[in-house]
C-alpha cells in the first residue's frame, strides 16, 4: 500500500514540474504587447534601456536618446524642477493588438501615469487622489528585428501625450 502511495506522489510530482516548465516557456515568449508595455514604462521613467528597445531605422541617431532624456532634465531644471518630477509611475496599463502579421504589429496603449517622486508618494497618491492623473492613448508600431519585437515610428510621438 505504502509503494502505491509513493507511486502516486512521484507522478504528481513530475507531472507539476512539466507543468511549470510548459508555463514557463509559455510565459517567456516575447509579444509584441510586452513589448510596447515595457517601453512605455522605461520611456515614461526616463531610463537608457530604451535604447536597446527601439527599431534600428530610430538609431540611425545613435544619440537620440540621450539627447530626449537631457532635453527632459534641461526643462525640469529650467522649471525649477529636479528630475523626477519629469518621471512618471504608469498604471491601469492595457494594450490592444489592433494589426499583427509575422513580423510587424501596430499595438494602442491606454494607461493613466502619476509623477514618480517616490513609490511611496505614487501609492499614496492613487489612494488619496492626490496630484494630477494624465491619460495616455498611444498606437505603437512595433517589427521583429533579431527576434525581439522593437518599437518603430515617431520616438518623441509619446512625449506628447
Amino acid at each position: 500500500m505504502l509503494k502505491k502511495g509513493f507511486i502516486t506522489i512521484i507522478i504528481v510530482l513530475v507531472a507539476g514540474v512539466l507543468l511549470q516548465v510548459l508555463l514557463f516557456k509559455a510565459d517567456s515568449r516575447s509579444l509584441p504587447e510586452q513589448a510596447v508595455v515595457k517601453y512605455a514604462k522605461s520611456y515614461f521613467m526616463l531610463d537608457n534601456s530604451i535604447a536597446d528597445m527601439l527599431c534600428s531605422q530610430i538609431m540611425e541617431d545613435e544619440n537620440i536618446v540621450d539627447d530626449y532624456i537631457h532635453g527632459v532634465y534641461k526643462e525640469a531644471k529650467s522649471q525649477g524642477f529636479g528630475n523626477n518630477m519629469k518621471k512618471y509611475y504608469l498604471y491601469n496599463i492595457s494594450t490592444k493588438t489592433l494589426n499583427n502579421d509575422n513580423n510587424i504589429a501596430s499595438i494602442e496603449l491606454t494607461c493613466r501615469k502619476k509623477v514618480a517622486l517616490n513609490p511611496l508618494y505614487f501609492v499614496v497618491s492613487i489612494l488619496f487622489d492626490l496630484g494630477e492623473t494624465y491619460k495616455v492613448n498611444h498606437i505603437f508600431n512595433v517589427v521583429k528585428e533579431d527576434g525581439d519585437w522593437k518599437i518603430c515610428g515617431d520616438f518623441y510621438a509619446l512625449a506628447k501625450n
